[in-house]
């Protein structure tokens, strides 16, 4: 790859994550004001249920427990925060992309710095997560569903990535999968990328594929506590 097209990737991935900080923020401060007015509202809740449970009407004290709690779920719901600032941003962008028939399930935290460049977490997460987006906005006659997990250990992070598919991916006959976009010039770029810059700083990148189901395994250092 030419440098000046290294040079232009770089404005646009840095334009790119400038925007979806700024959605990420938005969203934060939407979140932290439900949760505001749901304490603010709970001595009243709090007051409901008092009343119902003098009258000893177990069965409305639960379907109002049951309503709170549901609500409480509604006011978070879709927000995640890995401990990581660059995940958080692309992994609620990304999220946000996905139809309410996509089961997500987030799992995990990476509370310690990883020993990669903000640049390189954000090229690696990135990739991976519009590989599985593209996947799951495609009609799927299997139940859809995203999982992410996030495992830090004492030296290592370990990140897991799977989602459904209708199909397995067309690959080359080196291996590499075959994009379904309509450039398919650049096919399979994004995860070769994401494998160049992973074994570049001394992690693995492993790939395993069904007929239902894509999954990525990243793994990478954390950065030494000084």
């Amino acid at each position: 790859m030419k440098e000046s097209e290294k040079i232009r990737q770089l404005i646009q991935l840095e334009e790119e994550l400038k925007k979806m900080k700024s959605e990420y923020e938005e969203r934060l401060l939407e979140v932290e004001n439900n949760i505001r007015i749901y304490q603010h509202d709970m001595e009243n809740h709090l007051i409901c249920l008092m009343e119902l449970a003098y009258e000893e009407n177990a069965n409305r004290v639960m379907n109002y427990v049951k309503e709170l709690k549901n609500d409480f779920v509604d006011r978070k719901k879709q927000f995640y925060q890995t401990g990581n600032f660059i995940v958080d941003v692309l992994l609620n962008h990304y999220v946000s992309l996905l139809s309410d028939d996509v089961k997500k399930d987030v799992k995990g935290k990476w509370i310690q710095d990883l020993d990669v460049t903000e640049v390189e977490l954000c090229s690696v997460f990135s990739n991976l997560m519009q590989n599985a987006v593209e996947a799951l906005i495609k009609p799927i006659t299997n139940k859809k569903y995203l999982e992410i997990k996030f495992v830090q250990g004492k030296t290592y992070a370990k990140l897991e990535i799977k989602n459904s598919l209708e199909r397995l991916p067309e690959q080359d006959r080196q291996g590499n999968l075959i994009s379904t976009k309509e450039d398919r010039k650049k096919h399979g770029i994004g995860l070769m990328n994401v494998r160049r810059i992973v074994e570049k700083n001394g992690g693995k990148f492993e790939i395993e594929m069904t007929k239902e189901e894509f999954k990525s395994i990243v793994i990478l250092k954390l950065k030494e506590n000084l």
